[in-house]
C-alpha cells in the first residue's frame, strides 16, 4: 500500500508496482495479486463491486 501512496504523494517517488487486481484473502490471512477479475463473478465469499447505471 505505501508504494501507491507514495507514488501519488510524494514528489519524484518511483511508480508503484500494483496489479489491477489486489484482493485481501482473510482465510489464509495474505494479499494476492490477479491480471484481470475473475471470469466467473464473485466466488463464495468475495464481495463484487457493482457500478450503478
Amino acid at each position: 500500500m505505501q508504494p501507491f501512496l507514495d507514488q501519488y504523494l510524494k514528489d519524484g517517488a518511483a511508480k508503484a508496482d500494483t496489479a489491477p487486481v489486489l484482493f485481501y484473502q482473510t482465510g489464509s490471512n495474505r494479499r494476492q495479486r490477479q491480471r484481470d477479475r475473475a471470469a466467473g463473478g464473485a466466488q463464495h465469499g468475495a464481495v463484487s463491486a457493482r457500478r450503478r447505471a
